[in-house]
């Protein structure tokens, strides 16, 4: 794919010789999925709604925003709003352009629609606040990263925990915070070092922190 095409993908066009775009096609599984776009979009840096496409049904399939306790802050759906279907939060506005925060997670809630993302690699690292409470993260980049590569700062040891979501949105697995032996780390029982454990592009997670956290991402090239 070009570099012209592939940003046309992701809404915009830029030079060629500026620029490393690309995109990434997740499952289809029915459900919910826990998701943050894994690029920038092309000649900018924010990261938007619009930027989260795919066989969507109408009506149906919805895009949510979440809350410190993982409650639905909003809800978008997917919907033709007079040039074709978009995320819109009331029937008639296209919410295309509103901004996801780089490394913040929402979740897509779909039938069998493989999601799409498309657009520019953000070059840098990926650094997050989060406050106290749950916070709803995923992989910002476009390719695999493990545990073990992402930084979080100012963690509680067996207080603060990273889970990972299923279909319906229940804890599928759980780490905690912990020092099995060279530091604190993620262990899923506390004798193992998960650090390992590897998060797909976009997959996301919940970190849920008693005092917050600097979650940093590695860069992706």
């Amino acid at each position: 794919m070009t570099v012209f095409a592939a940003c046309a993908i992701a809404g915009a066009a830029v030079a060629a010789d500026s620029n490393i775009v690309g995109y990434v096609n997740t499952d289809g599984n029915d459900g919910a999925t826990l998701i943050a776009p894994m690029f920038i979009e092309c000649g900018g840096s924010d990261t938007t709604l619009g930027m989260i496409t795919g066989e969507f049904e109408e009506w149906a399939d919805t895009l949510q925003i979440l809350d410190d306790t993982l409650a639905m802050a909003t809800i978008y759906f997917w919907a033709d709003v007079g040039a074709g279907p978009v995320w819109t939060s009331d029937g008639a506005t296209d919410d295309s352009t509103i901004t996801i925060p780089r490394g913040a997670g929402v979740v897509v809630s779909k039938s069998t629609a493989t999601i799409f993302c498309a657009g520019e690699v953000e070059m840098g690292s990926v650094v997050i606040p989060c406050g106290s409470g749950a916070t709803a993260l995923g992989n910002p980049t476009p390719v695999k990263i493990k545990l073990g590569d992402i930084n979080f700062s100012d963690l509680e040891e067996w207080s603060d925990t990273l889970q990972l979501l299923d279909g319906s949105l229940a804890m599928a697995t759980i780490y905690f915070w912990a020092d099995v032996g060279s530091g604190p780390v993620w262990t899923s029982d506390g004798a193992t070092d998960d650090s390992t454990v590897e998060l797909a592009p976009g997959a996301g997670f919940v970190l849920s922190s008693m005092n917050g956290s600097t979650v940093t991402f590695p860069a992706a090239l």
